[in-house]
């Protein structure tokens, strides 16, 4: 019988864990229910690392095999990233505010068994393309892995001749590269599409996000301080695994994200995951 246990959610390594923030983030999903099939969802599970950020992964149910795949049965093999059920969903931004950093010209990873970034260090950051947005209350939301050239130009105008940055990124966690740093920023609106999942900079596509505090360093340049939780809203979620079987989206137990501001962040050593459903 095929196995949904061994196609598990990807996690990154998040560039804040250790750095927590003292409050919580309250931020709508970065999705929308009309952007998935009526038999797919959303999953997330803790961080790697126990941080404090989201990967967001795409799943969809084979009542053939009573069983939740990220890929269609028909292609579960596949490295393809087009395979992926969450390959190329819309990503909206959470909240108001102005594109501070980003980069949208990075290829995409063609080999979902192998992590781009491993062998491009010298020319790509971790995170892939990405949207950095400043809120008005000094904020900053973080979005990687984004599928290359999906983020709008009128968004992100940095470019290169050939789509890596030009020079060897320092890849000291907080701060901005130079080159992907958008001056002035450029104004973003909630619900307003920044982008589409993809696998750059990692390996099987999925969303990667985090929040918290901006400050300034000792030179005057924006820096990222620390990532603080997020609670998100604007859905329904329910405890979930793509190892049970016979558990269709009908037979989970939904709760409304609005309701108690649930944080999905669980255990994933037990293998556990929430499942997603935005509005």
């Amino acid at each position: 019988m095929l196995n949904p246990a061994s196609l598990e959610t990807p996690t990154d390594p998040d560039p804040t864990d250790g750095l927590v923030g003292d409050d919580p983030l309250s931020l709508p999903l970065p999705f929308r229910g009309e952007d998935l099939r009526d038999d797919e969802v959303l999953a997330t599970r803790i961080h790697a690392g126990g941080g404090l950020a989201h990967d967001f992964s795409g799943w969809r149910w084979y009542p053939g095999t009573t069983a939740w795949f990220n890929r269609p049965v028909n292609h579960l093999g596949s490295t393809d990233p087009n395979h992926f059920i969450a390959q190329g969903l819309p990503v909206y931004a959470a909240a108001d505010g102005e594109i501070v950093a980003c980069w949208r010209m990075f290829p995409d990873n063609p080999d979902t068994d192998v992590d781009q970034l491993d062998d491009n260090l010298h020319r790509m950051v971790g995170g892939g393309n990405q949207v950095y947005i400043r809120t008005a209350d000094d904020q900053f939301i973080f979005y990687g892995h984004l599928k290359s050239m999906s983020i709008p130009q009128s968004l992100c105008p940095l470019s290169s001749p050939d789509g890596w940055l030009q020079h060897t990124p320092l890849h000291i966690s907080l701060q901005f590269e130079d080159e992907m740093l958008v001056e002035p920023p450029i104004p973003v609106h909630e619900g307003q599409l920044i982008g589409r999942v993809g696998n750059t900079g990692t390996a099987q596509p999925h969303l990667h996000i985090h929040a918290g505090p901006l400050a300034e360093d000792e030179f005057g340049n924006i820096a990222r301080v620390r990532a603080s939780p997020i609670e998100f809203t604007g859905g329904v979620t329910g405890d979930w695994s793509p190892a049970q079987h016979q558990v269709d989206i009908a037979s989970i137990e939904w709760q409304s994200l609005d309701d108690d501001r649930i944080n999905p962040r669980i255990d994933a050593a037990g293998g556990d995951m929430l499942a997603i459903l935005p509005d």
